[in-house]
């Protein structure tokens, strides 16, 4: 059976990695799956993607439900995944900064293409902390960080293990500091706010060591996908 493509949609959530994905994978196996994954009426998954991941991981067969097509389904998805998943507020400040960088194209009751173009409407920076709860400041904040970081930074603030404002301030210092410090965060278990002090020093002696080019941080690139 051919794999269920994904549609552009479900890529605002951050896919499970790790320990959580094998817990998941481990679950499904023992219990079967108790949420259906639903679908797009062309097919394409919009809520699931970890679970029917999962499901294939274990060898359990995936079940599927068809969204109606009522409403929005940017609103829908966002409802599915805020009311399932413990996301922090720098998590949903992330969310809602992908989708107010997301453009108008791809219809919500078309195929259409397979880019982030999904919206019927332009949504603004405020509407979409609206719909995540969270502030306008915090949404800035995150969309800064999509901009800036290293996507090791924005990695770390979608995985919950960094504030979006820390994520911030930390997009201003070189690349090296920025990985260097989401290092000592997620393998030393460093506050990131002691971490951030402490990679600054260590980047630099390294780079008088020779091991590191110690140079500034290059243009910025986006890293929403």
């Amino acid at each position: 059976t051919k794999e269920k493509e994904f549609h552009p949609i479900a890529d605002l959530f951050p896919l499970l990695e790790g320990d959580e994905y094998q817990a998941l994978t481990a679950d499904i196996a023992a219990n079967g799956l108790q949420e259906a994954i639903w679908l797009h009426q062309d097919g394409r998954i919009i809520d699931g993607r970890n679970r029917y991941r999962a499901c294939l991981g274990a060898g359990v067969e995936p079940v599927f439900r068809t969204w109606n097509g009522e409403g929005s389904l940017l609103a829908f998805v966002v409802s599915m995944n805020v009311h399932r998943r413990h996301l922090n507020e720098s998590q949903r400040a992330m969310v809602a900064a992908k989708i107010a960088n997301m453009e108008v194209g791809d219809n919500q009751h078309t195929g259409g293409s397979a880019n982030l173009q999904t919206l019927d409407e332009k949504v603004s920076r405020a509407d979409a902390g609206k719909l995540l709860n969270v502030s306008t400041r915090s949404v800035d904040s995150a969309a800064h960080v999509q901009r800036e970081a290293v996507p090791e930074v924005v990695q770390a603030v979608e995985r919950g293990h960094l504030s979006v404002s820390a994520a911030a301030e930390l997009a201003g210092e070189k690349e090296e500091v920025q990985r260097e410090a989401v290092r000592q965060i997620e393998e030393e278990g460093e506050k990131p706010a002691d971490a951030i002090r402490a990679a600054k020093p260590h980047v630099a002696q390294n780079t008088n060591r020779g091991g590191g080019s110690g140079r500034e941080k290059e243009p910025a690139t986006s890293h929403v996908r």
